[in-house]
């Protein structure tokens, strides 16, 4: 009797296709936008993109995190756990009202598939 050999098939990793925060190229500066916490106002390319009349913690959590990271094109998750609340949702709700809430259109904002992350873009 004959033994067929089996061919082990590795499989591949993949890499993720967003740069990592710590080695990631960052677009020039004038093309990223920048976030003024002070008066609570989102600017991109000259103009403003969103301006918060009253506090919004979830939104500016997020403004915050990108501005400290020079705005990345990824993030991970900023926001912080709250009790019996998928933080996954919580994140995903986020995203929808930042980009419902825009006085410009001139970004857009979605998260990584997977609930850990949140991505910038020009629109």
């Amino acid at each position: 009797m004959v033994k067929k050999k089996r061919s082990r098939v590795v499989p591949l990793r993949r890499k993720s296709s967003f740069p990592r925060t710590a080695g990631a190229v960052l677009p020039p500066r004038d093309l990223r936008p920048y976030w003024e916490r002070w008066t609570r106002t989102l600017f991109f390319n000259g103009r403003v993109v969103k301006r918060f009349a009253r506090p919004a913690p979830n939104m500016e959590a997020i403004f915050d995190a990108f501005e400290r990271q020079s705005w990345a094109q990824r993030i991970k998750n900023p926001l912080s756990s709250v009790l019996g609340r998928d933080r996954k949702r919580h994140l995903h709700e986020t995203i929808q009202n930042i980009n419902r809430r825009l006085d410009h259109r001139l970004l857009v904002f979605c998260g990584d598939g997977k609930g850990r992350g949140i991505l910038w873009q020009p629109a």
